[in-house]
């Protein structure tokens, strides 16, 4: 089995691809999103909690779940809020 590096290892966490962008996270527990040329379009503004009980999902239907300041909203491809932190 051979194993291409198709994205530089520069991040602490990544997540898979969903409709071209995956979350990655940094050790200070903040995330952004990448597409699929390791470009960040999304800056590391979110709380990233990976032994929490927040399980990042994905884009699906054009967002994706995001935590802020502990409260959970929607994003879409470009970052905003369609539906704000409650």
């Amino acid at each position: 089995m051979r194993v291409e590096i198709t994205i530089e290892l520069s991040y602490d966490f990544a997540y898979d691809f969903s409709e071209g962008l995956a979350m990655v996270a940094d050790d200070v527990g903040k995330c952004g999103f990448i597409n699929t040329k390791n470009e960040l379009v999304i800056p590391m503004i979110f709380d990233h909690y990976p032994e929490e009980t927040y399980l990042y999902q994905g884009f699906s239907n054009g967002l994706a779940a995001v935590c802020a300041d502990g409260k959970f909203g929607y994003i879409d491809p470009q970052g905003d809020y369609r539906i704000p932190p409650k």
